[in-house]
């Protein structure tokens, strides 16, 4: 009789412990929330971001056809088995937009905001911002997507 309540309490605190590892663990919401954060203001949707993949140097690309990106996605995917999806874009509606941080210490990527707007051109701001320090070497970059323009678009550091 005594085994059988042990049996009884080893499982329902088994049971108790699982659920609290399956309700409590929110990595993973966490991350989704602060990268729809960043263009959340402005004309911009934020579609990608990654601490590996992007350009040593820092540099922002302007994306109007499915070659460019698969052909930027290609340098992107160079070192990684498996590669990063290349996403769907509509480029008769849509224009990408690859935003290279460059070589960074930690977790890190760029920012862009709209500035100002006029009929001849867009101009954004971008700002490094720094996530995490620690001595991991990254090649952050960052994929945004707006609606197609005719609009000259320049990009200034803020």
């Amino acid at each position: 009789m005594k085994k059988k309540y042990i049996a009884i309490y080893a499982t329902s605190v088994t049971v108790f412990l699982l659920s609290i590892l399956c309700f409590s663990c929110k990595a993973q919401k966490k991350g989704g929330a602060e990268e729809n954060k960043v263009a959340r203001d402005s004309i911009l949707t934020l579609v990608l971001c990654n601490d590996y993949g992007g350009s040593v140097i820092q540099e922002i690309q302007l994306i109007k056809d499915e070659k460019t990106l698969q052909r930027a996605f290609a340098k992107i995917n160079m070192a990684r088995k498996p590669g990063l999806p290349v996403p769907k874009l509509d480029f008769k509606k849509e224009i990408a937009i690859l935003a290279s941080r460059g070589e960074a210490k930690g977790s890190s990527q760029i920012r862009l905001k709209l500035n100002s707007e006029t009929s001849e051109r867009l101009v954004f701001w971008f700002k490094k911002s720094q996530i995490s320090e620690s001595s991991a070497i990254t090649t952050p970059f960052c994929l945004y997507k707006m609606p197609f323009t005719q609009k000259e678009v320049i990009f200034k550091e803020k």
